[in-house]
């Protein structure tokens, strides 16, 4: 998942390529794991359907307007001379945002990223007793924030507080407990970067 700032390091198509090519091997390794151990994927629901895309939108911009307002304050608090940006590179495209989905490569690897990515958050971390759920949803806070690091310690801060919390809720309030909304709002957030304001008119 991205934060659409100037400060979140760009991939090309090719870094797409790289990532699909020795993630998904790893993908089916772990998979294997957990077969042998035993794991009932059973649990795993994963049904798209349009009360799920839509959840997926509200989830999506509901996170995007959580990190603009938490960047916004970094910005005030702790002002570094610049500008509170969004995407600098949509910003300077005719597109805007929306220029991202003409490269391909992105857009499967981000619902490849969002697949995996909340299946580990959502379907294995949490499929432990209720009575360690809580211990569990701590871990898996602090796992998203490691895995974010890269973008910063702030960025992946708030991913963890935020993005973490609300798709656990989320989650949480669907009775069938269906993964898919936030597959696709994490894929959103990979393809655009979780900002509301870059989708603003300019």
């Amino acid at each position: 998942m991205n934060a659409a700032t100037d400060a979140v390091p760009e991939f090309s198509s090719n870094d797409n390529l790289v990532a699909l090519a020795t993630q998904v091997p790893l993908l089916l390794i772990a998979l294997g794991y957990l077969y042998l151990r035993g794991f009932n994927f059973r649990q795993w629901i994963l049904r798209p359907s349009v009360r799920g895309t839509f959840i997926a939108l509200l989830a999506f911009a509901l996170i995007g307007l959580c990190m603009d307002l938490a960047l916004s304050g970094q910005y005030y608090l702790a002002p570094t001379g610049g500008e509170v940006t969004t995407d600098v590179a949509a910003a300077e495209n005719s597109w805007g945002p929306w220029a991202n989905l003409t490269d391909p490569t992105l857009v499967v690897y981000s619902l490849f990223n969002g697949l995996y990515e909340e299946l580990f958050f959502l379907g294995v971390c949490l499929s432990v007793a209720p009575k360690y759920q809580r211990v569990a949803f701590i871990y898996s806070l602090i796992v998203r924030f490691s895995f974010h690091i890269y973008m910063g310690a702030f960025i992946a801060l708030c991913i963890g507080v935020i993005v973490g919390p609300i798709f656990y809720l989320v989650w949480k309030k669907m009775t069938n407990k269906n993964i898919y909304p936030l597959v696709i709002a994490h894929m959103l957030g990979d393809i655009f970067g979780v900002s509301l304001l870059q989708f603003l008119p300019r």
